[in-house]
Order: structure tokens, then sequence, then C-alpha cells
């Protein structure tokens, strides 16, 4: 004869699959799925700018490649600022002797679909997220 426990644990179950409508579900799973995430952005008004509170806006950073050693940043940075006039050019150094340098591209983050357009870059220059490696602390041995 089973236990008043394990005859409820199993009420519990066969009632979280019938609100899910699926089977053999455990309860720490289906409760999972139930959980919703709450929104950590607070709704903003067009008020702020009365109290004077600047915000900064979000960056996008980019990374280009593929462009020649005689291209220098002023010069990628001046033709990049017709379709993003807030940007900001670092040359990166190469680890290997290549033929071509490598850029980090600075912009806002509400142009990043812009970006994507192949229309705004130089033809055969390669254009991705730039990846911000983690500093590793060194161990003292």
């Amino acid at each position: 004869m089973k236990s008043l426990k394990a005859i409820n644990h199993r009420q519990k179950q066969i009632k979280i699959q019938r609100v899910l409508g699926q089977k053999w579900l455990t309860r720490n799973r289906a409760l999972r799925r139930t959980r919703r995430k709450s929104s950590s952005r607070v709704p903003t008004s067009q008020d702020v700018e009365k109290v004077h509170i600047k915000t900064i806006p979000k960056k996008a950073f980019l990374y280009v490649s593929r462009i020649s050693k005689e291209t220098r940043v002023d010069t990628l940075c001046d033709y990049l600022k017709t379709s993003f006039p807030e940007v900001k050019c670092e040359q990166l150094e190469n680890k290997f002797e290549s033929a071509f340098t490598r850029y980090k591209v600075t912009i806002d983050y509400c142009n990043l679909d812009k970006s994507k357009d192949p229309a705004v870059w130089p033809k055969g220059v390669e254009v991705g997220r730039f990846f911000h490696p983690r500093k590793r602390e060194n161990a003292a041995t």
C-alpha cells in the first residue's frame, strides 16, 4: 500500500501535467518552465529632461579586419563618420606578421543593425562583434 505522502506527490504531478498539457514531467522541471523572468528595466518618462539628468548611451564594439596596412586610423574614422557620427576607432596589435591591420570600432548600440549593412563598409572588409577577453589573474608560483 502506498503511503499518504507518495499519493499526495503523485496528485501534484498530475495537476502540473494537466496545467502544462504534457506528460511525464518531473515537478522541478515543470516548475522551472512556468516561472516568468521579471523585467529589471524600469520604464522611463519624458520628464527626466526637466530634472537635468543625463544618460550615457549604450555602446557596441565591432571587430574590423582585412584593411590594408597603409590605411591610418583617422582615415578609417573619417570614412565611417558619414554613417556613424559617434564612431571611435582603435588599431589593434597583430600577434603575427600579416598583410592587413585590425581595428576595434566603437559605435552607439542603436546603430548596430545599420552596421550590418554591407553598403556601409568598403569591399572585402570583414566585420563582426568585438570579443572582450577576460583578464586572467596570474597565480603566484
